[in-house]
């Protein structure tokens, strides 16, 4: 029997406690998805549309970071819209689908 693939929020969770606990940044859960209004009966509009999954702000740089699930995670256009007007806005965004990869990204970040 093989492991099972982590779903997105797992792999958010892992990769955002890894950056408050070992990185020591400034970082947070970005929810871009509407919110369930349960008196009005219907998903209230997020604050943006494609943002990524964690914020992070470190080494005086803004790092959005969008997590996808390994072999079949795909940015929506919205998304791929959001990253370009970060990198063209001079910061940094990165689509990673594990710990180790965030982790790389990290180490390589003054590189």
């Amino acid at each position: 029997m093989s492991a099972s693939i982590p779903l997105e929020r797992e792999i958010q969770k892992v990769c955002l406690n890894w950056l408050l606990k070992s990185a020591k940044c400034f970082a947070w859960r970005q929810n871009s998805t509407g919110i369930f209004d349960r008196e009005k009966g219907f998903f209230r509009v997020a604050p943006k549309r494609g943002a990524p999954d964690i914020i992070a702000i470190a080494k005086g740089r803004f790092i959005g970071i969008e997590v996808k699930r390994p072999g079949g995670g795909r940015q929506s256009d919205e998304q791929k819209w959001f990253q370009e007007s970060v990198e063209a806005a001079g910061g940094e965004y990165w689509l990673v689908y594990s710990l180790a990869d965030l982790q790389h990204k990290w180490y390589n970040l003054n590189a």
